[in-house]
């Protein structure tokens, strides 16, 4: 599929010694060198504009991914605390939490919260680890869901094969009113480590509420072996 591509804002590109030394391979040879590239100390062709090096690698609808692109959704998760500064008011933050606690412990967390409207550095240290952790949650899930609607936090990933069955995924933020900025240089994925995911993400503990597929999981990116 032929990526419409708006108005090239670089210059130079036709004096990068790296792109003019990729280009100068046979198309088909291509990925594979860049496949061996990014394992080197000092790889001839990260210093290729995303773009450009995208271009030789014939990565599909790079300036508006499309359908050969998965996209990932996804919103930090902060403490009650920093989200209170810049939301109010604060003391209306437990209602969020409602549903998760007992009808006398809701009361609890009423009384304890009227104070916080009249304070300037809100402390929500009257919440259990459990409360704390499932408000913060629930606030990232707002969040994801105002990120949706206006178009942000949009993760774009990509994946070509080389001709040997290197694989090398692309990834860029989105935003909906315009191009994607990807990534400068691919990650790769060996064909023979069945032991590493194809996918350009991995998933450890609390730093990114990430909604993929309709699931919400934190995740961090990872260069793939």
């Amino acid at each position: 599929m032929t990526s419409s591509k708006p108005p090239r804002t670089r210059t130079g590109a036709a004096d990068d010694p790296g792109l003019q030394a990729l280009l100068a391979l046979p198309p088909g040879e291509r990925r594979d060198a860049v496949a061996k590239d990014v394992r080197r100390r000092a790889p001839q062709f990260s210093a290729i504009h995303a773009h450009d090096l995208a271009d030789a690698l014939d990565v599909p609808e790079h300036w508006r991914p499309g359908s050969e692109w998965s996209f990932t959704r996804y919103a930090s998760i902060v403490s009650v605390e920093e989200h209170a500064r810049y939301n109010s008011p604060a003391s209306e933050l437990v209602y969020l939490i409602e549903e998760a606690v007992t009808a006398e412990r809701f009361q609890q967390l009423l009384k304890h919260s009227e104070p916080l409207d009249e304070s300037e550095d809100p402390s929500f240290a009257f919440l259990t680890k459990a409360e704390r952790s499932r408000l913060e949650d629930v606030i990232a899930e707002k969040q994801m869901e105002a990120n949706e609607s206006n178009g942000m936090n949009c993760i774009a990933s990509c994946s070509v094969e080389s001709d040997s069955g290197a694989v090398l995924d692309f990834e860029g933020d989105v935003e909906e009113t315009g191009p994607a900025s990807i990534c400068a240089r691919p990650t790769t994925s060996a064909p023979s480590d069945s032991s590493q995911s194809d996918l350009s993400l991995k998933t450890r503990s609390r730093d990114l509420s990430v909604s993929i597929d309709g699931c919400r999981r934190a995740f961090e990116p990872h260069l793939s072996r």
